[in-house]
Order: C-alpha cells, then structure tokens, then sequence
C-alpha cells in the first residue's frame, strides 16, 4: 500500500469520526449529514485522474480482502465501480451524469477510509456501515451501472473485432 492510502497520510484518507450514530444510516445515504464530507471531497477528486485511479485500485483489493461476507458478496459490484471511476478518470466514459460519478466517488472514498461512522477495526460491525453505504449506491445507480456494464462489453466486442 502506498502513503497516498494508509490513514492519516492519503490524499483522500480525511476521517469523519466515530461519534455519529448508526441511525444516520438510515433514509437517504446521500443527503446524510455524516456523508457530506465525502462529496465534498469526492468533488475535489474528480479533477485528479491519479487519485481516482488510486482510490478505484484501492477499493478493489479492500472488496477482494475484506473478511466481512457482505462486502465480499457486492465484490464484483464494488470492482464495476471502480472501472467506472477509473474510465471517468481516463476520460474514455463520460455517459454518466456528474452528480452519479460523485456519489459513487464519494462511497468509494467512505469505504476505504477506515475510520468513519462505525471504523472499520470495530470486529463484526466496523464493515457493516460501508457494506449499507455501498448497497444503498449500487441501488440507487443500478441503471447507470447496467449501461457502463453494456458499454465496457461493447468496447471488449469491438477491440476483438478489430483484431
């Protein structure tokens, strides 16, 4: 792992504090006091392909690792997000709306950052608040990702048909 994503030394890593109930997870993940910080920055990341980059392969290995069986199970998911933010970032897919790329941005951001409403050291539920932050985005964008999905089909179909 690099400085860029341990905690403390990131250029997204800026924890929010455990002193938030887990009541705010509740309703609108989205409009959630606890989770505007992650907008904000999630806004301020858009303009540094390099750190999309990095926070899209950061959330890969975190999905792939993760010893909590939800998050493992929105695995594929989790790394769909990351190819999307990761072809937002290089420019090559930007059907989607920019408000849609920061949320998904913002709860990329909220699962790699260990310490957050529950932190993630916390044995049996520290994961749990990102598997709901996660579930609640894939949801909500469910149709965005559908279509970034059938889109990366289509460019693998025309580079084999291209030879």
């Amino acid at each position: 792992m690099t400085d860029g994503l341990r905690a403390g030394h990131g250029r997204y890593d800026d924890p929010v504090g455990s002193s938030r109930t887990a009541s705010a997870l509740s309703g609108n993940v989205g409009k959630a006091r606890f989770f505007r910080s992650y907008l904000s920055r999630a806004r301020k990341l858009l303009g540094d392909p390099a750190a999309l980059d990095d926070l899209a392969q950061h959330a890969r290995s975190k999905a792939t690792g993760s010893p909590n069986s939800r998050i493992r199970e929105l695995g594929d998911r989790i790394k769909l997000l990351g190819r999307l933010v990761r072809a937002y970032a290089n420019g090559s897919y930007r059907e989607i709306g920019v408000g849609n790329i920061v949320l998904i941005v913002a709860a990329i951001l909220y699962f790699v950052t260990p310490i957050d409403l529950i932190p993630d050291a916390v044995p049996g539920a520290g994961l749990m608040d990102d598997a709901t932050v996660l579930a609640f985005v894939l949801a909500k964008l469910e149709i965005e990702l559908d279509r970034f999905s059938m889109w990366e089909k289509s460019q693998a179909i025309d580079a084999v048909s291209r030879g």
